[in-house]
């Protein structure tokens, strides 16, 4: 769960924790859905860098198998 006290690009105070899609680019896999949060006012999302590092590890894993097959 994420406390975000106010939005980092608007300054909005509503960044309520919600379920969030991050795109992949691994093939068959649109997309990955995560935990973060995101502002109400302007839709800055906010997302756990262990998340997105996890998803960059699988990514580049993909890629790295793709090339050498």
């Amino acid at each position: 769960m994420f406390t975000i006290d106010q939005c980092v690009m608007c300054g909005h105070k509503e960044v309520p924790n919600q379920e969030l899609e991050i795109p992949v680019n691994i093939e068959g896999i649109i997309s990955v859905k995560v935990q973060g949060a995101k502002c109400s006012n302007c839709g800055e999302e906010y997302f756990n860098s262990n998340d997105t590092q996890a998803i960059r590890s699988m990514e580049r894993a993909y890629k790295e198998q793709a090339v050498g097959a």
